[in-house]
């Protein structure tokens, strides 16, 4: 099946359930930093997922910060208060 289907017929399962999803990919990380990989923009949405903030929620300047996060280009005290204030805090 392909991709698309799949992602259609997973969205449509889930709100069946009451369940509402957003979907972000590798195509969206390049969109932020074009430098990075198909590799190293796949940990990006993971870390995305793994500090998620339901009061900020997943968008493109939480992208990016997770991105530099991963993978620097900037200076890390700067990034380090740009991820706190983006994630509320949360390491």
């Amino acid at each position: 099946m392909h991709a698309d289907k799949q992602i259609t017929r997973l969205r449509n399962l889930l709100l069946a359930q009451g369940y509402i999803c957003m979907l972000w990919n590798i195509e969206d990380v390049h969109e932020v930093r074009s430098d990075l990989t198909d590799a190293q923009c796949i940990e990006v949405p993971k870390q995305c997922q793994n500090r998620h903030d339901a009061e900020v929620g997943i968008n493109w300047e939480v992208i990016r910060l997770h991105a530099d996060d991963l993978f620097p280009e900037e200076q890390p005290a700067k990034r380090r208060s740009a991820i706190a204030q983006a994630t509320g805090g949360r390491p």
